[in-house]
């Protein structure tokens, strides 16, 4: 009787045993997908900040684009007129310099008030 006895207490102290390692390791299976979930909640906000900084490079490359085209289409009305003279490419040359410059900056501002 006295063995049969000692017997369930080992039982009953390993399933006592068997019990905590398992709740242990639920425990750390939650903290596990708690911390899966926070990362991707991150690399979710990390990939709209890409996107939305896509955009604005995107939408100042056409700008870009614009102002070459504008100035390339200056250039190439300037070529054409018989009457231009060197002085007033140049003022237009530089006009077209400081519009891009401009457009850069107010770019760049964005960005920063984005950031």
């Amino acid at each position: 009787v006295a063995q049969e006895r000692e017997l369930q207490m080992q039982a009953v102290s390993e399933v006592s045993k068997l019990k905590d390692a398992l709740l242990q390791e639920r425990r750390l299976r939650v903290e596990a997908v708690k911390a899966i979930e926070d990362r991707l909640q991150r690399l979710e906000v990390d990939y709209a900040e890409l996107k939305l900084r896509e955009a604005e490079l995107e939408k100042e490359l056409m700008l870009r684009d614009a102002a070459l085209s504008s100035v390339k289409a200056m250039l190439g009305s300037a070529a054409h007129d018989e009457g231009s003279d060197g002085a007033h490419d140049e003022g237009r040359i530089a006009a077209a310099q400081e519009d891009d410059a401009q457009e850069s900056d107010s770019q760049e501002r964005l960005h920063d008030r984005a950031a």
